[in-house]
């Protein structure tokens, strides 16, 4: 865990309940990469999953805010708060879901969580984390790692440059969210944080019509996909709002690393999808 907490819980829930939440979390985002693959060997596409598994997100998040009674911009601000994190998270679902058809899913979560290493740094500079010598040698030893996994050392990887790169940007971008989401929810409803962003994503969307007809899979099998797509998202999303309200973006990044762990097995089991001995 991290060395200081980003910020003081003002909640009577306490911090064990964020804990479970995000561990919870963590376990099903490790279900989107592979069933995303499932759903393009079907017959659907990149748009069709971006478009229906946002538009679910969006509508758990509201739906949950709803539910407890709470309205969406209250206040002009955070129209201008929503756009920008809601632009991020759009730049984040499209890196992500294009870069599953140039990586396999379990590489693409590793990179993908591996914003992680670089938020503490980013706290640290900012003085929001103190410098702990154990922190950073584990930052450290997961990058050179990640180099492992990644292939970089190889002179003929049979990785993807153009994935790997555009998936790193993704990450970039999902530090910058996460920073932000982490200050807002401080004092505010999280369901609601969440619900205001995703509507700006969503429609932030729509646009990639124009650029590819959305196409849902050919099959029952592939629509079964679509529908556990659009569940573990959607409950993902609600365990990491409220998560990162309970104990702060360092400490939500830090657990999100097991995400590639639950990636390979549900890659393994569901798609037959494995790496090779070393990456693991």
């Amino acid at each position: 865990m991290s060395p200081r907490q980003n910020h003081k819980n003002t909640q009577a829930t306490p911090e064990w309940v964020g804990v479970m939440m995000v561990i919870g979390a963590t376990i099903i985002y490790g279900l989107p990469p592979p069933v995303a693959k499932a759903i393009y060997e079907d017959g659907g596409n990149v748009v069709f999953v971006i478009l229906i598994t946002t538009f679910c997100r969006m509508m758990a998040l509201w739906g949950f805010a709803h539910f407890h009674g709470n309205k969406l911009f209250k206040r002009p601000e955070d129209i201008k708060i929503a756009i920008y994190t809601g632009a991020m998270q759009f730049i984040s679902i499209v890196t992500i879901l294009v870069a599953l058809l140039y990586l396999p899913s379990s590489i693409v979560a590793i990179i993908t969580v591996s914003y992680s290493l670089f938020l503490y740094l980013f706290l640290v500079l900012r003085g929001e984390e103190i410098w702990s010598w154990p922190t950073i040698m584990c930052v450290i030893l997961a990058i050179i790692g990640l180099s492992v996994m990644l292939e970089i050392w190889e002179t003929e990887s049979t990785l993807s440059l153009f994935g790997i790169v555009i998936t790193f940007s993704g990450a970039l971008v999902t530090l910058l969210r996460i920073y932000m989401l982490d200050h807002q929810v401080k004092d505010r409803n999280p369901a609601v944080v969440g619900a205001e962003s995703f509507v700006m994503t969503s429609l932030l969307c729509l646009p990639l019509i124009f650029y590819d007809i959305p196409t849902p899979p050919k099959t029952m099998a592939g629509w079964g996909w679509v529908v556990l797509a659009c569940f573990s998202f959607a409950i993902g999303s609600l365990g990491t709002f409220y998560g990162l309200r309970l104990i702060g973006s360092f400490n939500l990044s830090f657990l999100g690393k097991t995400i590639p762990i639950w990636t390979m097995i549900f890659s393994a089991l569901l798609i037959g999808e494995v790496l090779t001995f070393r990456q693991y």
